[in-house]
């Protein structure tokens, strides 16, 4: 008998643990719910803040967007961030502004959000739809992320804001250019992909786009002044192993980023020296370099040889600055290339690639609207978008080339 009572008490212990358990379990798994209900409310409203017409700004963001127009690049959701620097002021100073229309710049009303920084801005790129990694003219790279700040709770506005998260500084000058060697925003994630930064200390830098770890630096890779870089990011989705530097001493430099050893020299003309660099998306080894004379000359990576072609684009004195390619194609199959520089016009070439191996380059596109010198350039389809040191952001409709083209 004291043995089977001691059995029932046994099972009455077991029942009401088996009880309390499902109580936690549901406990939890109600928890979980609230969480992820929470989590989503938070994700609908944020949504709910990106998509309402009312821009409500943090005490954080600038009066005012600084004179002189650098830099900006479209994300995945067509919203556009564009740098801009004060470059007359005893301090130069710069600032990152956050658009959902690209109608809307330079308007500070209707930016969604902007960020003050301590330094003049140079140039940056998108790592990710809503991180971007700008050059300064201190020598550092800033990363800036776009947050959402839900103030719900407090049963006030909530709003977006541009965290400025953490810097690094490789350099000991100014950087005079950057690229990505694997871009996140065309596929294939960020894993692997560097950002390459060259300087007036004539290094060139490499440094890991998540970590912003220093990978590799090549120190005295020119014997003057490095004015720009270009990654060969030929095939999508994978990182660029090559990378071109032009520099004041004349010359093209190709690197390999696996060992910092050089290769090919494309270009050397210290009397014309190259100022803009752009792969050609259409052919492996051709490079396009905008000089200070105002040329584009097409050059094979493979040897150093003459170049390939050759167009006038501004006049001399006027230095090429920014060469950048459409990611589109257009009807006949070519391929539209925008061109800036020290001069108020922006350019647009039609590259057609059924002329192998040159292509041809045939000038589509002249606008003068700018007032001073164009700076950034920004495709989105076929339609370009330029500002510039006037302070001024246009939109630019590229005719459909003609047969004759």
């Amino acid at each position: 008998m004291s043995a089977a009572g001691s059995t029932t008490a046994d099972c009455g212990s077991v029942t009401g643990d088996v009880s309390s358990v499902g109580k936690t379990a549901k406990i939890e798994a109600s928890a979980t719910a609230e969480a992820s209900t929470e989590a989503m409310s938070k994700a609908d409203r944020a949504k709910a803040v990106m998509d309402d017409p009312k821009v409500v700004h943090s005490n954080y963001v600038p009066a005012q967007l600084h004179r002189h127009l650098e830099f900006m690049q479209f994300n995945k959701d067509g919203h556009l961030i564009m740098g801009c620097s004060d470059l007359t002021g005893r301090n130069w100073s710069g600032s990152l502004w956050y658009y959902r229309d690209p109608v809307e710049p330079p308007n500070v009303e209707k930016a969604l959000t902007g960020i003050e920084l301590d330094q003049s801005v140079v140039d940056g790129r998108l790592v990710a739809n809503n991180r971007m990694l700008v050059g300064l003219d201190n020598g550092g790279v800033e990363q800036v992320t776009l947050t959402f700040s839900d103030e719900s709770d407090v049963q006030a506005p909530s709003f977006f804001f541009l965290e400025r998260q953490y810097s690094v500084q490789e350099h000991d000058d100014l950087i005079s250019g950057l690229d990505l060697t694997k871009d996140p925003l065309e596929g294939g994630g960020a894993d692997g992909g560097q950002l390459v930064t060259v300087s007036y200390d004539r290094s060139i830098v490499a440094l890991d786009i998540n970590t912003m770890r220093l990978e590799s630096r090549i120190s005295d890779a020119h014997p003057n002044l490095i004015s720009a870089v270009a990654a060969k990011r030929f095939h999508r989705g994978e990182a660029a192993k090559t990378i071109a530097t032009a520099a004041q001493d004349g010359t093209v430099q190709l690197w390999d980023l696996r060992t910092s050893g050089k290769q090919n020299r494309l270009y050397s003309n210290a009397s014309d020296w190259p100022t803009a660099l752009e792969w050609n998306p259409d052919f492996e080894h051709h490079l396009y370099v905008g000089t200070q004379t105002g040329k584009v000359h097409l050059m094979d990576s493979r040897n150093e040889t003459a170049p390939l072609l050759t167009q006038q684009v501004f006049n001399l004195g006027c230095q090429v600055h920014k060469l950048q390619f459409n990611a589109e194609t257009g009807n006949d199959g070519g391929r539209f290339l925008a061109v800036c520089g020290d001069s108020s016009e922006v350019v647009v070439f039609n590259q057609v690639s059924d002329t192998h191996p040159v292509p041809s380059l045939a000038r589509l596109y002249t606008d003068s609207r700018h007032t001073d010198f164009v700076r950034g350039m920004a495709w989105s389809g076929n339609k370009l978008h330029t500002c510039g040191w006037d302070h001024k952001f246009f939109h630019h409709e590229i005719p459909q080339p003609s047969s004759q083209n």
